[in-house]
């Protein structure tokens, strides 16, 4: 903002001597380099220091430079943009307040002292000036009634059109559009506005208790115990070391694929197998095969083995098989020429082997026995389809698997566990009775459970929360400061954090509700902070109440410092009222010795609920409350500093 009154000031410079200077060379003025009001709005001085200058700085006057060049004149003009206006009204009580909003953002327009003219009913007309140029003209006093609201141009701002507004006879409470007038803090000077005010003056000394238990962070660690149990393969059966084996020591599965003629078996009389499916050839009744003729299937040669098998001569059914040796070369001649097949053998004849059937003596009895190591050998086994189910030896030791059971779980810290809230030490024991934990009293029931619930108000002095760990250390509920009315010029603020605060809170599961800093000197702006309250809570969703906070401004510079008790109590009804007629839960927040001296609470309805603040071991108000403040010096995970701690009942 600076820089930018000294530009202004360097460019009235530049224009003053532009038109003063006579002679030479001077640059084109444009419209960009013209400043407009709003950039010196800051304060008084900018404008002050152009006035002296006999310059108006508003971008309507069109800005004229001569430029004398020789013989030549040149004329640079900036043309006048204008701003686009709407008027709006609201009335709460005999009052008026107007507004002059830019239409493109829909904010009031401040810098510019507009003057508007009020047409009442019976044609009287009545003007009215925005002499501290923020954009707002309060008429306290007005006859109730439809009037007529009417502004012409000025400057760069473009003439609205008419608004009719009905002036109300009474209060009704209920919320009224405050969007246009609500400020960032960025627009204010908040250092005149809104003071540090963490904690509460007249709740007494915040004495930090020592603790009593020491503070462990939140765990949940698994008790395990281990379980033998026999392991189950994938067809559901008990898996031992050891499966069945067959005659040939073959393990045993289910199916069978293929196996010998004499292990057949058919139960069921069709002529296939019931164990592999083969074909089985039925004997006839009374007749048992011999196998006492032997039938050559392939000769023998001079250098290759033929083969035989043996068989029934009554039915030819099918025995055993057997290899007839090679003949071997014969040559009588002596010519070196195979007699039989023809090729060479050389000079050393060749004695041909004997036929089987020719054999005798020695030669005989090792063709037997080779016949007989041939039948003792078996020739096939039981083929399995593995991937079938196995069949155990159940004689045999069973197989186990060691898995870990759950038994239960040992906690530590803080616990919500099935709605109720603990605090276990770091031993996983439950504390009970009254006990001091980061400097907060808590009371446990005898099986460990807390009595109320634990809560903390925030604003923008606690930035940067974690809400995560908020919610690990116990915290059940959040009551978050969405803005204040500034204690100098009472302008309505949102907090800097409240977006920020209360979208983290409802993140981590908090229950929230929010509070207002009130400086209202009057039911009428009451009802405003009530119902920007209610806009903020609406745009977020809350489940608690909308409490008004009623205390002196810090350092006693409030503007509501000097209300009466009764004046004081008729403002709260009204933030409350309001608030209630919104669909929200109306709460009232002040000291223990501020609800005895400065309120009236006997006029309250039961529907209000009551927050007090009274920081000691134990409430000392003796009227009925919801919410105790009991320490503006807690310490909670997740939280830089202190912060205030809550006692809820809600």
């Amino acid at each position: 903002m600076r820089g930018k009154k000294v530009t202004a000031l360097m460019l009235s410079l530049i224009m003053t001597a532009s038109l003063l200077g006579g002679c030479g060379s001077r640059a084109k003025v444009t419209e960009d380099m013209i400043p407009s009001v709003t950039d010196l709005r800051a304060d008084g001085e900018a404008e002050a220091e152009a006035s002296v200058m006999g310059l108006s700085m508003n971008k309507s006057y069109v800005a004229e430079l001569i430029r004398l060049d020789g013989d030549n004149t040149e004329m640079a003009s900036v043309d006048a943009k204008e701003v686009p206006v709407v008027l709006k009204a609201t009335s709460i009580a005999k009052d008026l307040k107007v507004k002059i909003v830019n239409k493109r953002n829909d904010k009031v327009i401040i810098g510019t002292a507009f003057e508007v003219t009020v047409t009442d009913s019976a044609k009287n007309k009545k003007n009215y000036k925005d002499d501290d140029k923020d954009g707002i003209i309060y008429i306290k006093s007005m006859e109730p009634g439809k009037c007529t609201i009417s502004m012409k141009a000025s400057g760069s701002y473009s003439a609205p059109a008419d608004i009719t507004a009905t002036v109300k006879a009474k209060i009704d409470y209920k919320a009224i559009d405050v969007t246009d007038e609500i400020k960032k803090e960025s627009e204010i000077n908040a250092a005149k506005e809104d003071a540090n005010t963490n904690g509460n003056s007249g709740a007494g000394s915040a004495e930090k208790l020592s603790d009593t238990v020491e503070y462990v962070e939140s765990s949940k660690t698994e008790v395990t115990e281990e379980v033998k149990t026999q392991k189950v393969d994938s067809w559901g059966q008990k898996v031992y070391a050891k499966q069945q084996t067959d005659d040939f020591g073959t393990p045993v599965y289910e199916k069978i694929k293929s196996e010998p003629d004499k292990y057949h078996v058919d139960k069921d009389g069709d002529g296939k197998c019931d164990r592999c499916g083969a074909t089985i050839k039925k004997e006839e009744p009374g007749h048992s095969h011999s196998y006492t003729k032997k039938v050559v299937i392939t000769e023998p040669t001079c250098t290759t083995e033929g083969a035989y098998e043996m068989q029934c001569p009554e039915d030819g059914a099918k025995g055993e098989t057997g290899t007839i040796p090679a003949l071997g070369h014969e040559d009588e001649n002596s010519d070196g020429i195979c007699d039989r097949c023809g090729a060479s053998v050389g000079a050393t004849p060749v004695e041909p082997t004997p036929a089987p059937e020719e054999l005798t003596g020695e030669g005989a009895a090792v063709v037997v026995r080779g016949l007989m190591l041939l039948a003792a050998a078996p020739t096939e086994k039981i083929v399995y389809d593995e991937t079938s189910r196995p069949i155990y030896d159940t004689k045999s030791d069973p197989v186990y698997e060691v898995t870990k059971k759950v038994t239960g779980y040992k906690y530590t810290g803080w616990q919500t566990i099935d709605g109720a809230t603990y605090y276990f030490d770091k031993n996983g024991n439950k504390v009970t009775g009254s006990q001091v934990i980061q400097g907060i009293q808590y009371t446990f029931s005898g099986d460990g459970v807390r009595s109320g619930t634990i809560g903390i108000d925030v604003s923008k002095f606690q930035s940067s929360i974690n809400w995560k760990k908020v919610k690990n250390a116990g915290i059940n509920f959040a009551i978050i400061r969405c803005g204040y009315r500034g204690y100098g010029s009472g302008v309505l603020v949102e907090d800097p954090m409240f977006a920020s605060h209360i979208s983290g809170a409802k993140a981590a599961g908090l229950r929230v509700g929010v509070y207002f800093f009130s400086q209202a000197i009057s039911e009428a702006e009451a009802v405003e902070e009530a119902s920007m309250a209610v806009k903020l809570a609406r745009r977020y969703g809350i489940n608690m109440p909308i409490a008004i906070d009623s205390e002196y401004a810090a350092g006693g510079r409030g503007r509501a410092d000097g209300l009466s008790k009764s004046e004081r109590t008729k403002i709260t009804i009204a933030f409350c009222n309001t608030v209630a007629n919104s669909g929200y839960t109306p709460m009232v927040y002040a000291s223990k010795s501020w609800f005895g001296e400065h309120l009236s609470v006997s006029s309250f309805p039961g529907s209000y609920r009551i927050w007090v603040a009274h920081y000691a071991a134990k409430c000392g108000y003796s009227g009925r409350y919801d919410i105790w403040q009991n320490t503006s010096r807690g310490s909670v995970d997740g939280v830089k500093g202190n912060v205030d701690m809550n006692i809820s009942s809600i």
